[in-house]
């Protein structure tokens, strides 16, 4: 099987992208040959897949794991995002940014409130235009579909990169996680002819993590923040988040 390669790192990579890196505003840095060899390992790893072809049917607690591809790379590539309907696109982009965001909080342990707010919510907008645009809203859905559907490759390599910051020799199969999450979606897409206009709730992907979630993980990064009531921003957000509902 192929190793994983080296992400792309151009501005278009990082420009609105999730991560510890870009919220501290220090580079996140190339991930080592050593970081390279041990996500090979895992990537190699015949313990973390699994093939089950005869499935009659998807239930929301069904993850099916991607079938072991001599030539699938570890991070997703733009043109494979490409093939993807539009609201795969979309919500493959949020998924992405979902299953990092909590990594902003232990690395930036300091954030202000209004910061993680504004995070928080960017990312369930992208997760229910995925899940529920309508007609009413088409301007500002399908503006949404194009932007997020636009970065989704910045995204994964976000992910893939803010990932390799945080796992240790025990847990390296975390990342694989976002190529999993893309081998889902594609499965999904084929197996029931997606088009363009299938809705794409965030239910479709399963659990966020195989087993035990990272210890970083948390559902909630606004738990256990500081009151900052007195913030404007943070008062601006919450209005915002209020008069969207």
């Amino acid at each position: 099987m192929s190793g994983p390669q080296h992400p792309v790192t151009d501005a278009f990579d990082y420009e609105g992208c999730v991560t510890a890196g870009r919220a501290t505003g220090k580079p996140i840095p190339l991930p080592s040959d050593e970081d390279l060899r041990r996500a090979e390992e895992a990537w190699n790893n015949p313990a973390f897949y699994e093939l089950w072809k005869d499935e009659p049917f998807v239930g929301a607690d069904w993850v099916p794991k991607p079938t072991v591809d001599p030539n699938r790379p570890l991070v997703v590539t733009r043109e494979e995002i490409a093939k993807l309907p539009r609201w795969a696109r979309v919500a493959f982009a949020a998924r992405c940014a979902r299953r990092v965001l909590p990594i902003v909080k232990k690395f930036w342990k300091t954030a202000p409130k209004h910061h993680l707010l504004a995070l928080d919510k960017a990312v369930s907008v992208a997760e229910q235009t995925a899940a529920r645009a309508a007609d009413a809203d088409y301007a500002a859905a399908y503006a949404a579909a194009r932007a997020a559907a636009a970065a989704a490759a910045a995204y994964a390599d976000a992910a893939y990169q803010s990932l390799l910051q945080v796992v240790t020799a025990g847990t390296i199969n975390y990342l694989t996680a976002p190529a999993r999450d893309f081998d889902r979606l594609h499965w999904l897409a084929v197996k029931e002819q997606w088009t363009d206009d299938t809705l794409v709730p965030p239910t479709v992907f399963g659990p966020m993590w195989d087993g035990s979630p990272p210890e970083w993980w948390s559902d909630d990064i606004l738990a256990d923040l500081p009151d900052e009531t007195n913030d404007p921003r943070e008062r601006e957000t919450r209005d915002d988040d209020t008069s969207a509902r």
